[in-house]
């Protein structure tokens, strides 16, 4: 029996699989920072919500 895994995050993995965990991680990242951004020189952060997300 094999026993194969993620050497970043653990992971149990068929043979031949390969983990996902960096391009979850990163895709997480990006979906994060499309909801805020930093403005240049006040340093203050302005939220983009997505529509569907606000109440009216």
């Amino acid at each position: 029996m094999y026993r194969y895994q993620c050497e970043k995050c653990g992971a149990r993995l068929d043979p031949g699989e390969h983990c996902d965990c960096e391009e979850e991680a990163k895709r997480e990242a990006e979906r994060r920072e499309s909801f805020y951004k930093k403005e240049a020189g006040s340093d203050q952060f302005t939220f983009n919500w997505p529509l569907e997300r606000l109440e009216v």
